[in-house]
């Protein structure tokens, strides 16, 4: 499977700082022990990875947590702007 992200974050996970990401339309397309192959804006293929960990959870809930490896957020609001500038096709709420 293929992830593609923005081109701010492609240094991020390179270096280490970005660890996770939070993914409204994966499903259960991924699980602990896959490869993922992450391409960056542009759909060139910067780094190869194996997930170790998938969890489920509202936006409501993300945005409360304290990430380890990922940018935290003061509300569930700014989430949901974050990630509707990503997902601008899904409709996305506290409950999503």
């Amino acid at each position: 499977m293929k992830l593609k992200f923005a081109a701010d974050y492609v240094n991020r996970i390179l270096d280490g700082h970005k660890t996770l990401t939070l993914r409204p339309e994966l499903d259960e397309e991924i699980a602990p022990g896959d490869q993922l192959e992450l391409l960056d804006h542009e759909s060139n293929p910067f780094a190869l990875v194996t997930v170790d960990d998938r969890r489920w959870t509202s936006m409501e809930m993300a945005a409360k947590m304290d990430w380890d490896g990922h940018h935290n957020y003061e509300t569930t609001e700014d989430l949901l702007s974050d990630m509707r500038s990503f997902y601008p096709h899904l409709s996305l709420d506290a409950n999503s």
